[in-house]
């Protein structure tokens, strides 16, 4: 049977992320048995990707969404249901489908929506199809599928969650046009690669960070693959791929130790640098010394607050010492340590913004993102607040298309300033930080890629004249440079000839080098 897999991407949305999810289950279904086909609208319009679908023909259309891009989920299923036979399934996976199933259940439409992962309960809706059986009947059958019975009330059946990681195929890249997606300056910040690879070694987070919905998809329970599955799956990518380097896109990489220092040692036979997102509490100037012989050059760390109350409300559960403790040791190691900050936490004042402009400044980050404080359903601090967001069906909608990442307000305010210091708080940050953001990193090879990113927006005009205008409006550089590289990895990715020019001299096979 046919099976067509959608990512949906939001109106807002500029990174050339590889959807790691619809490829994770392309493999899965593709191993089954079934032809599938994956869309990632990336470089393509609304109505191009509803036509691709329709001649494609599928039996089933899966779609993966969030809450910050549901109503364009909802407006993709709308055109494809009067577009597509009457008998074609429809279902919907993804963060809000798992968080919020009723409501997604009743927009989209569908016929089921899988509330966290989705191999298993896709795979066996699929194997029902394809031997001819209803769906609808078996609906109970089907392990974290939630759907309306026949009184319209919701029905969620209990999850199967996969114990063995190792059972999941690798993802099915080749259905992706990869090489929209290796293009520089990839996901280790603060360094451009041409072709970094994307992949994940674990699934499940026991912490408990209020902000965080990650264990409502994948669980508390961390599980991993195996040191030799994961050295595969990159060999694997350097040869079909020639990637130059790596990012594990794991919530919180290296969980356990001792699973870590075994993969560390897999990872150095390889030879390729790599990034990853973690917690300092996970770390040690031993730990941080294998992953640097391993090939890290890069880690991610969630600061959020320089202050320890903020910090203790986010149930982030570190101390400011053990922050500068682990930045001093990445300093030494040459290994780049990114912030990312949050400002308009709950009860957040002035003085508390003052803590963390004072703490990144001793912590000296490679880079620092900064964030609006925006709860979302599925977290702790979504459902603590739901009075301050009534009426909540209104800000689950204003939600479905927000720009959180580009806001010039906040959707709703728990701190103790006002909308206006919020804004000020961000920019405040940001300007301390401007040093190590962007001074810092002007060497030659980042000026030749910022020349390429300029001569690529020559053909976007329009775009960027309007992302210049609202970064000096705004004080903010970040709605400049988001806007260059869009129209580098627009421009390069759907120019073949650029691409070709642009691919690293010789095919890494991922030996150490």
């Amino acid at each position: 049977m046919k099976v067509s897999l959608l990512n949906i991407r939001g109106r807002h949305t500029k990174s050339p992320g590889i959807p790691l999810g619809i490829t994770i289950l392309g493999g899965v279904l593709k191993r089954d048995g079934h032809t599938i086909q994956l869309l990632d609208p990336l470089n393509l319009e609304q109505e191009e990707t509803i036509r691709q679908i329709v001649a494609f023909g599928p039996d089933l259309i899966g779609i993966s969404c969030m809450t910050l891009n549901f109503s364009v989920a909802v407006e993709t299923v709308q055109q494809l249901r009067r577009q597509v036979p009457s008998d074609v399934i429809f279902c919907a996976g993804g963060l809000h489908p798992t968080v919020m199933p009723e409501d997604a259940l009743r927009k989209l439409g569908v016929d089921f929506v899988v509330a966290g992962e989705g191999e298993i309960p896709l795979a066996r809706a699929c194997r029902m199809l394809k031997r001819g059986e209803p769906v609808a009947p078996h609906l109970p059958l089907i392990p974290g599928a939630a759907y309306l019975d026949s009184g319209d009330r919701l029905v969620t059946n209990p999850p199967e969650v996969l114990a063995d990681l190792d059972f999941l195929p690798n993802p099915a890249w080749e259905d992706l046009d990869m090489e929209l997606y290796l293009r520089p300056p990839g996901f280790i910040r603060g360094a451009i690669f041409n072709r970094v690879g994307v992949i994940m070694y674990s699934r499940g987070c026991p912490y408990l960070c209020t902000y965080c919905s990650s264990a409502a998809m994948f669980h508390r329970k961390a599980r991993f693959h195996s040191t030799e599955y994961m050295v595969a799956q990159i060999r694997q990518l350097c040869t079909d791929y020639h990637i130059d380097a790596y990012y594990f896109t794991d919530e919180t990489f290296g969980l356990k130790r001792s699973r870590l220092l075994h993969l560390c040692a897999g990872l150095k036979t390889i030879g390729l640098p790599w990034g990853c997102s973690t917690r300092v509490n996970l770390l040690d100037e031993t730990t941080l010394w294998v992953m640097q012989d391993a090939g890290c050059i890069h880690i991610d760390v969630g600061v959020e607050s320089g202050s320890q109350r903020v910090r203790d409300v986010l149930k982030r559960g570190q101390s400011r010492a053990i922050f500068e403790e682990i930045f001093a040791i990445c300093h030494r190691l040459k290994i780049r340590a990114f912030a990312q900050v949050m400002v308009g936490c709950p009860g957040e004042t002035r003085a508390e913004v003052a803590e963390t402009v004072a703490m990144l400044q001793t912590l000296r980050p490679t880079f620092t993102q900064v964030s609006i404080f925006t709860p979302l359903p599925g977290t702790t601090v979504f459902e603590e607040h739901r009075a301050q967001l009534e009426p909540v069906a209104e800000y689950v909608e204003r939600l479905n298309n927000f720009d959180i990442a580009n806001t010039t307000k906040p959707l709703v305010n728990l701190s103790a300033m006002t909308d206006q210091e919020i804004l000020q708080s961000r920019a405040w940050i940001l300007r301390s930080m401007i040093y190590y953001n962007y001074i810092n990193l002007l060497t030659w090879k980042h000026i030749l890629f910022l020349g390429k990113t300029l001569a690529a927006s020559l053909s976007y005009p329009r775009l960027t004249w309007r992302a210049l205008c609202l970064a000096i409006r705004e004080r903010r550089a970040e709605y400049l440079i988001y806007q260059l590289i869009f129209n580098y990895v627009s421009h390069y990715g759907s120019n073949p000839q650029a691409r070709s020019s642009d691919l690293p001299p010789s095919h890494n096979t991922g030996t150490t080098q």
